[in-house]
């Protein structure tokens, strides 16, 4: 038995996530950023994106939407999250909080 054999091929989400807010981080490239084109394809009602750079972040988040049929592109946002920085993970910590309570 190969080592291709052994592997498992995860599922995706295959139903929508209308009434779903969706963040992810590290989210303007790579595999968080298809995961984030996933995620509005499946009509999430926010992604948002923590991104280290926010110019590639909000890059990402005008992209996204347009790229995947979306008609609302407000759908996507992106907050600026270096993981590495304490202070950026509290500036990012506080926009969670604010979010959650004003969106309730």
């Amino acid at each position: 038995m190969s080592f291709r054999d052994q592997v498992i091929q995860p599922s995706l989400l295959d139903h929508l996530i209308t009434d779903q807010t969706i963040m992810i981080t590290g989210a303007n490239k790579g595999l968080s950023l298809e995961a984030a084109y996933h995620f509005v394809w499946l009509e999430a009602a926010k992604v948002i994106l923590g991104c280290r750079s926010i110019v590639d972040g909000e890059a990402a988040a005008t992209d996204i939407p347009s790229s995947s049929g979306r008609h609302n592109l407000n759908v996507c946002e992106a907050w600026e999250l270096n993981l590495t920085n304490f202070s950026s993970l509290q500036r990012f910590l506080a926009l969670i909080c604010n979010y959650f309570i004003h969106s309730s």
